[in-house]
């Protein structure tokens, strides 16, 4: 694919915003690699170039406007990153341009600092101050002019690049954190501004750069970096399609940023109509009409994962599945369960739980269909308890396992990486071994994090994660759903905007509120769940797919149209 091709169909290549600085990136190299622009052999070659300036170099010296430049290194032939076309040069960079002198302020000035540059374009802000001499800062010393180039050598990966483009009253000085670069005539300070912007320049850099808090590159150093000179026509040439294409990128960007902002506002709101669908009838109707459109709304896996979110929400609100009048109702269960937990506090291995507050019926979320009870956790929950903690003797080769959160998948599941195993007795064992169905719930480091345990093989939790047993009478799949949905993480503290980790520990999730459905409906619920969220799955890697080759397709574009070394 030609560069031309490229730039002529990039609205098509290019389909996400996330590409927009790569494509620029690529426009850069293509200009300072002479790839972007034919060349004209009628151009006074760069060489001639290069004769003009060391006239006017000494005309400056001369009258005493720049200094004398001190004798540059030849260039090595390792040191020359790529080639250049017939009738450019490599130079060092000094040799394209001269400082503007430096002054301690004695008047009024206008200061531009570092932050004073808007990188994403590369443009000096409106927002300068005004000093008084008495206020000048220590590092406002460095005299400019227009048609300066300014560059930041402190930190300079994040570009704090840009052209002194208009004159100042009064009279502008910038910060020694810049390195000052006024360009001799012949030199286009556009081209120069791109060049400084451009990958191999900020390669060059990176290699050179010290320092760990605020990584810099000397002046020294700085010196010695190249510079691709062309002619000056093409210079020119190359500057005015540059700019013309990063206009063309920009309003790229912005289409393709509206456009994901209308598609996320109306996948939204296609789910929405999901969460608010009064009936399962409703909502089977709603579902088939988002099912219709998936391809052109749910191109995003965070998308998918707030459709996930909606399953879950309908879920435990009891709007997934019908409702059946022959089922038992939740009331029935609850006193079954009552029953089990009575008996099971007459043993003497039982752990006693402190009784937490009944339900504020005043602050129940929504309402339940018929045959549902608004419980909670604790009244579901046989025990709870923490994974115990080990001294180093206690850790074996042959030992039980300890399932730590590591060893829990994002999807609740428990597969062992190679987890540590301990020595325990036969009498600790009883009290402190997992059984089936027992759920997991993170209390510390990725606080939160859910798993059942389905194991057939002796295993323990460790000492960062609370095991809780439920009742047979209920399904553990649904307790597991509720707890994921947006009112079980809201419950848990997870669904917040605040700095602060919040507290899980077992009292905490006992006294969650839970909607509880008669049991045959928890199954029936579980069982849609499980195909809709398996659904979702699929589309997620259909997705993952589709970006691993879009992005390898846009790469072997890119790298086609010249993007390579």
């Amino acid at each position: 694919m030609t560069t031309e091709i490229l730039f002529d169909h990039f609205h098509q290549l290019i389909t996400r915003a996330e590409d927009i600085p790569r494509l620029n990136e690529l426009i850069l190299q293509l200009a300072v690699r002479g790839k972007l622009v034919p060349q004209d052999p009628a151009d006074e070659p760069a060489c001639e170039l290069l004769k003009h300036i060391a006239a006017e170099k000494v005309r400056l010296v001369k009258e005493k406007k720049i200094r004398k430049s001190q004798k540059l290194p030849p260039i090595d032939a390792d040191e020359i990153p790529f080639g250049l076309p017939s009738g450019w040069e490599w130079v060092r960079l000094p040799e394209i341009y001269h400082d503007c002198g430096q002054t301690k302020p004695n008047k009024q000035f206008t200061y531009i600092d570092v932050s004073s540059i808007n990188n994403t374009i590369g443009v000096i802000g409106d927002d300068l101050q005004v000093i008084e001499p008495t206020n000048a800062p220590s590092r406002a010393r460095k005299l400019v002019g227009k048609g300066t180039v300014i560059y930041s050598t402190v930190r300079p990966y994040l570009l704090n690049v840009a052209i002194v483009d208009r004159e100042f009253d009064p009279p502008p000085i910038v910060s020694t954190a810049f390195a000052v670069m006024h360009p001799f005539e012949g030199v286009d300070k556009r081209f120069l501004f791109f060049y400084l912007r451009s990958k191999p320049f900020i390669e060059f850099v990176e290699s050179q750069m010290t320092g760990m808090a605020y990584p810099a590159i000397s002046d020294s150093k700085l010196a010695k970096g190249l510079f691709p000179l062309p002619p000056l026509a093409e210079q020119q040439r190359i500057v005015e399609r540059v700019e013309q294409l990063l206009d063309q990128s920009r309003a790229l960007e912005a289409e393709l940023a509206a456009a994901e902002a209308e598609r996320a506002t109306l996948t939204q709101a296609s789910l929405h109509h999901l969460t608010v669908a009064p009936n399962p009838a409703a909502l089977s109707e709603q579902w088939q009409q988002l099912a219709s459109i998936f391809d052109t709304l749910l191109t995003d896996p965070a998308a998918v994962a707030d459709l996930k979110q909606a399953i879950l929400q309908l879920a435990v609100q009891g709007r997934l599945v019908e409702q059946d009048p022959t089922d038992e109702p939740a009331g029935e269960l609850l006193k079954r369960i009552a029953v089990e937990k009575k008996r099971l506090a007459e043993t003497e291995t039982f752990r006693k739980s402190k009784p937490l507050p009944q339900i504020n019926k005043d602050k129940i979320p929504f309402d339940l269909p018929p045959g549902w009870e608004w419980t909670k956790i604790d009244q579901v929950c046989l025990e709870s308890f923490y994974g115990p903690r080990f001294g180093k003797n206690e850790y074996v080769k042959n030992g039980i396992p300890t399932i730590r959160t590591t060893d829990m998948t994002i999807n609740g599941e428990i597969v062992l990486k190679d987890p540590p195993q301990v020595k325990f007795s036969e009498e600790k064992l009883d009290n402190f071994r997992l059984k089936n169905n027992d759920l997991l719930i993170t209390r510390t480091g990725s606080i939160g994090v859910m798993a059942i345990f389905r194991g057939d093989y002796l295993a323990i939790p460790s000492a960062y994660l609370i095991r809780f047993r439920f009742s047979s009478y209920l399904s553990i799949d649904f307790v597991y759903s509720y707890l994921k949905s947006p009112l079980g993480q809201e419950y848990m503290g997870l669904k917040t905007t605040k700095t602060t980790q919040p507290n899980i520990n077992a009292q905490s999730i006992r006294n969650i509120p839970i909607p509880l459905p008669p049991l045959a409906e928890q199954q029936r619920i579980v069982e849609r769940v499980e195909q809709l969220l398996a659904l979702c799955d699929d589309l997620q890697a259909q997705l993952a797919a589709g970006e691993t080759a879009r992005v390898r397709l846009l790469e072997s574009l890119l790298w086609q149209a010249g993007g390579r070394n």
